[in-house]
């Protein structure tokens, strides 16, 4: 979990980018989303497996946001992990659709370690600018 930064704070927000994700999921699904969450352990538990896949499979925050969208539309029920990160994967009804090719993992589809860095430095900046504070 160290240098994951699905655990840094943005600090307009206070929170993780983990946590906040959680919230989103949270808004999303009213009631059924805090259902899975029975144990004391439970969040906690959720929080490390899911940070760790999404850093893992170099999930940026814009395709969360995809993938967010995505599931507003495909899943009337919180999604599983791995529905989460097809749908971060997947082209958005509103993007144009792209080759079913899957790339192999020197592929350019796969983000370095600072394109990781550099998309959520741009997320914090935008975070930052939507809330009227300069960057």
């Amino acid at each position: 979990m160290l240098n994951n930064p699905w655990f840094e704070i943005i600090p307009v927000l206070g929170v993780t980018a983990i946590d906040h994700l959680f919230n989103r999921l949270d808004g999303m699904y009213t009631g059924k989303w805090r259902q899975s969450f029975t144990h004391p352990n439970s969040i906690g538990n959720w929080r490390n497996a899911w940070a760790e896949a999404l850093h893992a499979r170099h999930i940026t925050p814009q395709q969360v946001k995809r993938g967010l969208a995505n599931c507003s539309e495909m899943y009337a029920w919180p999604p599983s992990l791995t529905e989460f990160i097809k749908a971060c994967e997947m082209p958005s009804r509103d993007e144009p659709a792209q080759s079913t090719f899957k790339a192999l993992p020197n592929d350019s589809k796969f983000l370095s370690k600072a394109e990781m860095k550099n998309g959520f430095a741009a997320l914090k900046k935008a975070v930052l600018e939507s809330q009227g504070v300069a960057a």
